[in-house]
């Protein structure tokens, strides 16, 4: 991956007044990790649709299918050889059962050794969808991580919510991204984790996730 993700500090702190009461609730964007290595490619999908969703390759003028996803699952797809041999990228495009135009597309990158996970959004969904490219900092690999694509021209305080425990994992800069840890304080608890982000007096949050360590998490804010 070409960017570089500065790793923001994540404090295990109670944060007073905070919630996510009333917040804009997105789909959940809990990417399990698919790591590209040597020869062996493969791509992890998440379907958010309410029918299932087959994925094709873009070969040029044809789209061959390489597996079809079900309805809320979350499926590891293998890319056959011919796809990704001598390749640096492969178009990667969704498409939902009894719907005309693709759900979504992608651009896989084949020439680097990163988590590559995909997100099929739900048919009133994200505005905007690609492929989650997570660089898991220094230190951090058997971690749970949350990766922060911030739109706004404002920075966003970004959170953590289980129970009544409210953890501040640090900001992300105005029109950037950022990878933050969650804490093991809170993978080792048990109950769901809502990840939320705070703009100012908007906030947006996840659903609630059962997060283990290793888990990847990406949240675009609008």
């Amino acid at each position: 991956m070409s960017r570089y993700i500065t790793l923001l500090a994540a404090a295990a702190t109670f944060v007073a007044g905070a919630s996510v009461a009333g917040a804009q609730e997105q789909p959940p964007t809990k990417l399990p990790a698919a790591t590209t290595v040597g020869a062996a490619k493969s791509v992890t999908v998440q379907n958010d649709r309410a029918t299932p969703v087959t994925l094709y390759l873009d070969a040029g003028r044809l789209e061959r299918a390489i597996g079809t996803v079900a309805p809320g699952a979350v499926s590891t797809l293998e890319l056959p050889a011919w796809a990704v041999k001598g390749q640096r990228t492969a178009k990667l495009v969704a498409r939902a059962e009894g719907e005309q135009l693709a759900a979504a597309s992608y651009t896989l990158p084949l020439d680097a050794i990163v988590p590559v996970g995909v997100l099929v959004p739900p048919r009133a969904g994200l505005p905007r969808v690609d492929s989650a490219l997570v660089t898991v900092p220094a230190g951090a690999a058997d971690k749970a991580t949350v990766t922060v694509t911030n739109e706004r021209s404002a920075p966003v305080k970004v959170f953590a919510e289980q129970g009544l425990l409210v953890v501040s994992l640090g900001e992300v800069a105005a029109k950037s991204e950022g990878t933050l840890v969650l804490p093991e304080s809170l993978t080792a608890r048990k109950g769901a984790i809502r990840v939320f982000t705070r703009s100012g007096v908007k906030e947006q949050a996840t659903k609630a996730l059962d997060l283990k360590n290793g888990d990847r998490i990406s949240v675009i804010v609008m």
